[in-house]
């Protein structure tokens, strides 16, 4: 299954980009498994969002 990474400042356009990716490119059933937000301020996110890719 692949991976998606979003970022960037735009709250509005980060929640229509998941959106989309969960109504139109998920099975309903996926939806919620495996989501997970990382806060960007914490100087831990890219090494604990990358170990947790490499796990899956």
């Amino acid at each position: 299954m692949p991976t998606n990474l979003y970022f960037g400042n735009s709250e509005f356009f980060l929640s229509y980009a998941i959106k989309q990716l969960k109504t139109h490119t998920l099975d309903q059933q996926w939806a919620n498994f495996n989501y997970t937000e990382y806060p960007p301020e914490s100087k831990e996110t890219i090494p604990q969002a990358l170990s947790n890719i490499s796990l899956g």
